[in-house]
């Protein structure tokens, strides 16, 4: 659940409809998070057939 959050709110700095800056001031936990998953994100991509996911984490 946690992950499907950060990974549609991502996209609304990626795509530029917030500043980075802002998000990151109010949101810290993203790097937290990703950082978590980031060593067994190929396989967790790979195993749900989701090749995408997390992408704009």
């Amino acid at each position: 659940m946690v992950l499907g959050y950060w990974d549609m709110a991502a996209p609304m700095v990626t795509t530029g409809a917030i500043d980075g800056d802002a998000f990151l001031a109010a949101h810290g936990e993203t790097v937290a998070t990703f950082s978590k998953i980031q060593p067994f994100l190929a396989e967790m991509r790979s195993a749900g057939a989701q090749l995408e996911f997390c992408k704009h984490v």
